[in-house]
């Protein structure tokens, strides 16, 4: 017999902060991954202050899990709570991820590169119980907001100038800079811990069809 075997644990997971992005990317991973696989959903919480790691993206993580269910109902999804307690977070960043993002060392990349490396871990609770994520892929959502008029300054550049055209060129912009800002860094994060990440916002195709709609079209 040479088919190969019937696997039933997770293969692939998704970054999943709970925002449209990542909520797009697991319902189209719910279209291609058989119906009887998990699908892993990684969310990371920084500890507060006061200790709570009730943080807005576990707020929307919840929340989008549950709609989530409803849309695709016969789909096993694994919201991955992971929680980092700040003197895990003060250490690792130090003596790991500073080096995994290096060249970059701007508060932002440390901000950025320390959320990934947590989350690509896969390490964390699944209802209430201890789990670590056997997918080998992860799903970014990244640039869906570069593309698409995602960011608060996309609003403000269009409210100040008035103008498409200046927003089509800051979405130009930072669609360009992507190769070189973010994907070396995010690679080298997710595979510390021996997974591949995948980008499907930035496939080719992708990119070709929303470099041919108007800035109006993209951002609606």
């Amino acid at each position: 017999n040479n088919e190969p075997p019937d696997c039933e644990h997770c293969s692939v997971a998704v970054l999943f902060s709970g925002g449209l992005d990542s909520t797009v990317l697991a319902l189209l991973a719910d279209r291609f991954i058989p119906e009887h696989i998990p699908i892993d959903l990684y969310n990371v919480a920084f500890q507060q202050s006061n200790g709570s790691f009730l943080v807005p993206d576990r707020v929307t993580g919840l929340a989008s899990l549950e709609e989530l269910k409803t849309l695709a109902p016969d789909r096993v999804w694994n919201l991955i709570q992971i929680d980092v307690v700040q003197e895990e977070l003060a250490s690792l960043r130090s003596s790991r991820v500073a080096d995994l993002i290096f060249p970059l060392t701007s508060v932002l990349d440390d901000s950025l590169g320390s959320a990934l490396w947590f989350a690509a871990r896969g390490q964390g609770q699944l209802n209430g119980q201890p789990y670590i994520s056997p997918a080998r892929v992860v799903l970014s959502g990244l640039g869906a907001d570069e593309q698409l008029g995602g960011y608060t300054r996309h609003r403000n550049t269009l409210r100040h100038s008035g103008q498409w055209a200046a927003l089509g060129l800051e979405l130009a912009a930072d669609t360009d800079g992507i190769a070189s800002r973010n994907l070396g860094r995010d690679d080298r994060v997710v595979s510390d811990h021996g997974r591949q990440l995948r980008i499907p916002f930035l496939d080719e195709r992708v990119v070709g069809y929303i470099n041919m709609l108007s800035p109006w079209h993209r951002c609606q």
